[in-house]
């Protein structure tokens, strides 16, 4: 697979191949990361004590779609300085977070210790998981996760291979339409990008869309994300076996800041359930 427009792009000193994956598309991969290193520092999750006490920072459709998750082998993908990943142990699950960045995974592993939770963090790409992570229970994906996969056909076999029979893997994410949409105002839009671009990835994304620590700075690492239809996210996990069990689409005025009223008018995420 080639991704037009990014030929030549070299990968960081030291950066691994993934097996299977274009030169390109693995170059794109090795600078996102080298990216998120850079801005990791400048990002945080929420303050400590509310995982130390037991609180989770999971939407309640969340926590009722993966059901009773106590001793189930729970694995999240993308997962940043593990907000997600420490609330699901405190529901109660054996959980592990991987993160392209080896800085967010520094930090997520001292917010771990400082939390007093047991958790399992790995630097990792989604795509080339380590062997030992396997026979899972539930693998989740959420708000951002899918823009930095430059191949859902190889996502998706990943995550298949990867559960269980009857594991379940649970999407909660950035709606595409809200990755293509800038605001420009009340009642006012630009589009910012290709919902149909698929392997091409978003170089016209708009900033505020772009990581925080990367937004409005003139030395900002330059990313590029991917844009994936929903139908191409849906079609690509029942080619791999899975049976959908929940979909749905929703607003969320926030994501769409300065647009007014019309934004309950928008899809701002989509959430998928299905398993093996």
């Amino acid at each position: 697979m080639h991704a037009p427009g990014v030929t030549g792009l070299q990968a960081p000193a030291g950066a691994s191949t993934l097996i299977g994956v274009d030169p390109d598309l693995s170059a794109i991969i090795a600078a996102n990361s080298a990216g998120w290193d850079r801005i990791a520092s400048m990002r945080s999750g929420l303050p400590i004590e509310r995982f130390r006490t037991g609180g989770i920072c999971l939407a309640p459709f969340e926590v009722e779609l993966a059901g009773d998750v106590t001793g189930k082998n729970v694995l999240q993908l993308a997962c940043s300085y593990g907000d997600e990943v420490l609330s699901w142990a405190n529901l109660g699950a054996v959980v592990t977070g991987v993160d392209i960045s080896e800085v967010a995974v520094e930090a997520a592993r001292e917010r771990a210790t400082q939390a007093g939770i047991n958790a399992d963090f790995r630097r990792a790409d989604m795509l080339d998981l380590p062997a030992d992570l396997a026979d899972l229970d539930l693998i989740y994906l959420s708000w951002g996760a899918l823009c930095w996969v430059p191949d859902l056909a190889v996502l998706a076999g990943t995550v298949a291979g990867r559960l269980r029979p009857g594991g379940t893997v649970l999407l909660c994410e950035h709606h595409p339409v809200w990755e293509v949409l800038a605001v420009r105002g009340d009642d006012r839009l630009a589009v910012a990008g290709d919902y149909f671009g698929r392997e091409r990835p978003n170089a016209d994304q708009d900033d505020a869309k772009r990581p925080k620590g990367a937004r409005g700075e003139v030395d900002a690492p330059s990313f590029l994300p991917f844009v994936w239809p929903v139908s191409d996210v849906v079609t690509a996990l029942l080619d791999v076996g899975l049976r959908l069990e929940k979909f749905f689409e929703a607003p969320e005025p926030g994501l769409y800041p300065g647009l007014g009223a019309s934004a309950r008018r928008l899809p701002a995420y989509y959430v998928i359930k299905a398993t093996k």
